[in-house]
């Protein structure tokens, strides 16, 4: 009886988060979105186009850290498979890599087919050989996840499989480098 009550009350606050989100971003709501567009001018939440840009990147890196130094990190230096994340529905590698697909989508500017201008455009235009490593960079760290496991092995069972620590390490390096670049490279080209 508790677990059916749980899951009414977990499905409540659910129902709540998705609506308050897409409020947020509703132009008939909050229209977040909006502030990237109107940053600079009145009514703007950004005093200029810079600032708006400088948080989508300062976003960027958090997820990466989160990623690398959190998600990867907690569990596989603690050896601890209760820190990992999805354990129970083994996902977690496909937790991992989408959040740093969703870096690779705000940095293209695509998502799912379409696309629109990402930060590569303005990267490309201040120095093509840069905005091509971090491309690059960014899909080694994804591909670098999806090489953590062994075949059908979940990331829960690779945490503490000395075979797969090269792996685990590899990962989290790469994306690391990501974030590195995104705030050595990218941001310096906005703030600079």
């Amino acid at each position: 009886m508790r677990e059916l009550e749980y899951l009414v009350a977990v499905s409540g606050a659910l129902a709540i988060d998705a609506e308050t989100l897409y409020v947020g971003w509703s132009p008939d709501g909050e229209d977040f979105a909006a502030s990237f567009y109107l940053a600079g001018q009145d009514g703007g939440r950004y005093f200029s186009q810079a600032d708006a840009i400088q948080q989508l990147i300062n976003g960027m890196m958090d997820i990466c850290d989160e990623v690398a130094n959190g998600k990867i990190a907690d569990p596989y230096d603690e050896q601890d498979v209760t820190l990992v994340e999805s354990q129970f529905s083994y996902n977690s590698i496909q937790d991992f890599t989408d959040n740093i697909r969703s870096v690779q989508n705000i940095y293209s500017g695509s998502y799912d087919g379409a696309g629109s201008p990402g930060l590569t455009v303005f990267v490309a235009e201040q120095d093509a050989a840069v905005d091509e490593r971090i491309s690059g960079e960014i899909q080694a760290a994804i591909d670098a996840i999806y090489a953590i496991p062994d075949g059908d092995q979940a990331f829960r069972d690779a945490v503490t499989d000395p075979d797969r620590a090269d792996e685990i390490e590899a990962a989290q390096q790469a994306i690391r480098t990501v974030m590195d670049s995104m705030g050595e490279d990218v941001l310096s080209l906005v703030v600079g």
